[in-house]
């Protein structure tokens, strides 16, 4: 799977018009990286399961994704799986996590301990 989306085939994805795409993402339920240029849509926040198209808690994990990372440090630390995110005794990625249900606040702490403050 691609790292990201570009706002047309996540709109494609979700079913709905980039316009409202665009609405989902100004009110937080939808986070996005400018690269080069381009609004992309990390790929790690779509889920796979039926009848449900984004994983819960993006509005509550993403302010926690530290500024400097790039989209492939991203991606690699929501996929990857991390021993303080297990269900049933298996780790969970935080993107798996959090789409299986989990507490997106448990993810966001995770983060916060990768975050630093960037002076202007």
């Amino acid at each position: 799977m691609t790292a990201s989306l570009t706002a047309a085939a996540a709109a494609t994805r979700l079913d709905i018009t980039t316009s409202y795409l665009h609405r989902l993402t100004g009110a937080g339920y939808l986070r996005t990286v400018d690269l080069d240029d381009e609004v992309l849509y990390p790929a790690w926040q779509f889920s796979d399961q039926p009848n449900k198209p984004v994983v819960a808690g993006i509005d509550i994990v993403a302010p926690s994704i530290p500024v400097g990372w790039s989209l492939p440090a991203e991606h690699f630390f929501m996929r990857a799986p991390r021993a303080e995110l297990a269900i049933d005794g298996r780790h969970q990625s935080p993107a798996g996590w959090l789409d299986r249900g989990g507490n997106p606040h448990a993810v966001a702490g995770i983060l916060e301990r990768f975050s630093y403050d960037i002076e202007p």
